[in-house]
This record gives C-alpha cells, sequence and structure tokens, in this order.
C-alpha cells in the first residue's frame, strides 16, 4: 500500500503548488468504509493520521482498534445514532439539521472532548443530496452559535459535488462553497470557519485549487 498513498501525497503537493498554497495546508482524509483494520494500521505507520467512516457497525468495530488516529464521521447521519458519535469521533462532516447539532451536543456532553462538526451545504442544489441551502446558512448559524454550546463546536464547511457533473461545474462548486465560507467567516468569524471540506478520489485536486 506504499505506493497509492505516495502517489496521492505527490499529486496534493502538485496540486497546491499549482494554486499557489503550501501542502501542509491541506489533510487527506483516507476513507476506510469496507477496509480491513491491518490496512488502516497499515496507512498509519505510514504517517496517515486522519481516517474516516459512514456507517455506524463498522465505526464501533475498528476505532477502538486504532484510538491514536482522528476519525471523522462522514454521510448522512439519521438522528437515532447521534448517540454513538461523541464516543467514537472527533469530528462530524454531514451535519444538514439543527435537531441534529442540538442532539449532537446531548450526546457529547457525556464526553471529555468536545466534538467538532462542519455544516453539509448543497451548494449544487442536488436533489440528491443532502445539506443546507446558501441562503438559509446565515440564520442557520446564528440559531446554533445563539445557544452558545459548549460540546459541539462549529469549525466550517463541507459539500460534495453533484454526480457526473463536468470538470467546469465541479470547479464552480467548489470555488462557490470557498467564497461563501470566507463570506460567513467575516460576519461570524474565523474561528468557526477554519476548515472546508470538499474533494474526493475524483475530484480533491479541483477541490485544492
Amino acid at each position: 500500500m506504499n505506493q497509492p498513498l505516495r502517489l496521492v501525497q505527490e499529486r496534493i503537493a502538485t496540486a497546491a503548488r499549482r494554486s499557489g498554497r503550501q501542502p501542509d495546508e491541506i489533510r487527506l482524509i483516507a476513507v476506510s468504509k469496507k477496509q480491513p483494520v491491518q490496512g488502516i494500521q497499515q496507512l498509519a505507520a505510514q504517517g496517515q493520521t486522519d481516517f474516516a467512516e459512514s456507517t455506524l457497525q463498522e465505526a464501533q468495530e475498528k476505532i477502538p482498534q486504532c484510538p491514536a488516529l482522528r476519525w471523522h464521521c462522514i454521510g448522512h447521519i439519521q438522528s437515532n445514532k447521534t448517540r454513538h458519535i461523541p464516543g467514537l469521533f472527533g469530528w462530524v462532516h454531514s451535519v444538514d439539521s439543527k435537531k441534529l447539532v442540538s442532539r449532537l451536543q446531548q450526546a457529547a456532553s457525556q464526553q471529555d472532548n468536545p466534538l467538532k462538526f462542519l455544516l453539509q451545504v448543497n451548494i449544487a442544489e442536488d436533489p440528491a443530496k443532502f445539506g443546507f441551502a446558501p441562503q438559509h446558512l446565515n440564520a442557520v448559524i446564528e440559531s446554533i452559535l445563539d445557544k452558545q454550546y459548549s460540546h459541539v463546536t462549529l469549525q466550517g464547511l463541507m459539500t460534495i459535488g453533484r454526480a457526473n457533473a463536468t470538470q467546469d461545474e465541479t470547479r464552480r462548486t467548489f470555488a462557490a462553497l470557498k467564497t461563501l465560507s470566507g463570506e460567513l467567516s467575516k460576519r461570524f468569524g474565523q474561528d468557526c470557519f477554519k476548515e472546508i471540506s470538499m474533494g474526493m478520489s475524483r475530484d480533491f485536486e479541483m477541490a485544492i485549487e
């Protein structure tokens, strides 16, 4: 597994330099869905520290065996599963409702470490995707921050590009989220908008750029 990780890191570095960025600004998250614990441990031994799971059952099996890694929860979250998330994950990438924030806060209150979360934005207005409409975000964020939650902290935004989109469409989607993040950072403060999560295997270089 050495070569794939090295090649991905090289592609990240090239895309970063191409866009005037530093490679160490970018965090690679390895999605370990359907992968064995041995494979996770092999990548971790090579220096990969961030991993993601999208199903609770797999997370409950794998994360206790790899507790020193940084774990991210991705994918749509059912409300009845929120009580299990803070004890396993440090990050949640796909918060798509105010109710979900409240449930995560309640669950995280039983843990020692605050849970970091990102708001999922349906920036491409894809009916097949979850997420907030961009025009609703100001009111959503005001409502979340007004509650002064102490066990969950807003860190930024996340989006998923439209399936089967052209490269130009994907670039416009990512650029729109970057612009939106900058606007929200000015209004609500940089501490809430440190991170943008976007880009997968097929389009991560465009996300970096």
